[in-house]
């Protein structure tokens, strides 16, 4: 994803394109030097408040990183994309950008898997213990951000808000940038790793996918959530006990034949297995768990393990599951199997298997949600 040397490459956590370093533009640091409304780029530049933003230096001249504003002269660090106008992370240089794209259908779980996990990351401090031991912190105004969005709806046991189908969805819905440091080969290492959660139909339309498509691309790996509602032998047995659906009426084939068709066209890669592991994740588990006779007593999945990150309960989870979807969904598993060179198969529910739902959403007992990133990071794949 990112090259060193000369000729460095710099991929932005917003808006997901890549550029060269001599290409990065530079905003002044002072509040009163504003943008010239007649510049071109002002539409562009707005945020959601309609405010002008701060001034971008015509043909910046850096030196280690800092540039002479050509209005006023004062100096500013203020790094900006030259693409989509967004301020970058301070450290952009380094601590390199990595994407772990989040794919599913609408109402599939896409929110509350992102939201849970951040939750279990930045609150329960779960990537500070092995197997990562890892310090993590929020970049730029991402705290407020996961607050708004996540951390106070879930705090407040309200449901999160569907993410919907927006004209400019990083103004609306910005990346989540999280700095993850931690040793290796002797030295600290640090990247910044970008979530972004996009609307569900922005997977089932191959024409709107491509606004995202350059993301995908340049994933470092690819969580696809499955709804297990969206498979018929499931909902079909879902009914029988009397669970309501609220999942989309999109196909999980839709959804990850058009993720698979975005991706060989973002790597020019026509044949031949994509390089990038894929997790897919079945969601809401512990609807399945509900079930009489869904899944064999025998099965380690059939049985609610809150234990921390265990390497061979995952690969005896993967088969387990891989088995159970054979016998649910058989396609499913030949088309990620022959698209992706490494694919593993996991379950979580984002809530938990609580039953207290005394205002409309169970108390938050997360189940598994951090397994999937936990084993990207074990397995040196992330």
């Amino acid at each position: 994803m990112l090259s060193f040397g000369i000729g460095k490459k710099i991929l932005c956590p917003f808006c997901f394109n890549e550029f060269s370093e001599n290409k990065v533009l530079y905003r002044c640091f002072s509040a009163s030097c504003k943008q010239d409304a007649s510049d071109s780029v002002i539409d562009k530049m707005k945020s959601k408040t309609g405010e002008i933003p701060r001034h971008i230096i015509a043909n910046p001249k850096a030196k280690k990183g800092i540039c002479k504003c050509d209005k006023c002269g004062k100096p500013t660090s203020t790094k900006v994309c030259p693409n989509c106008t967004h301020d970058l992370p301070g450290n952009i240089l380094e601590s390199p950008t990595k994407i772990i794209s989040i794919v599913g259908a609408k109402g599939s779980g896409k929110s509350y898997f992102v939201g849970t996990f951040l939750m279990k990351v930045m609150e329960d401090g779960i990537f500070a213990r092995p197997p990562l031991s890892a310090a993590c912190r929020w970049l730029e105004k991402c705290q407020d951000e996961y607050e708004n969005r996540f951390k106070s709806p879930i705090d407040s046991r309200k449901p999160l808000p569907g993410t919907n189908l927006v004209d400019d969805l990083i103004r609306e819905y910005p990346p989540l940038l999280m700095e993850i440091s931690r040793k290796q080969s002797g030295s600290i290492k640090a990247n910044t790793f970008s979530f972004f959660d996009a609307a569900g139909e922005n997977f089932e339309d191959p024409a709107i996918l491509t606004q995202v498509g350059a993301y995908l691309g340049h994933s470092v790996a690819i969580i696809v959530i499955l709804d297990p509602w969206q498979l018929p032998k499931l909902e079909a047995a879902f009914n029988s006990v009397g669970f309501k659906s609220n999942h989309s009426e999109k196909k999980y084939s839709e959804i990850i034949d058009n993720t698979i068709m975005i991706i060989r066209n973002q790597m020019g890669l026509p044949k031949g297995k994509i390089n990038i592991p894929l997790c897919l994740c079945i969601s809401k588990w512990d609807l399945v768990t509900k079930v009489p006779n869904l899944i064999s007593p025998d099965y380690t999945i059939a049985h609610q393990d809150m234990s921390n990150y265990d390497k061979d309960f995952i690969d005896t989870a993967s088969e387990e599951l891989k088995d159970f979807l054979v016998n649910y969904e058989p396609n499913l598993i030949n088309t990620v199997e022959q698209n992706f060179e490494t694919t593993k198969y996991f379950a979580f529910s984002a809530w938990g298997f609580s039953n207290e739902e005394s205002t409309g959403s169970p108390v938050i007992a997360s189940y598994k949600v951090e397994d999937p990133i936990l084993w990207l990071f074990d397995q040196k794949m992330i």
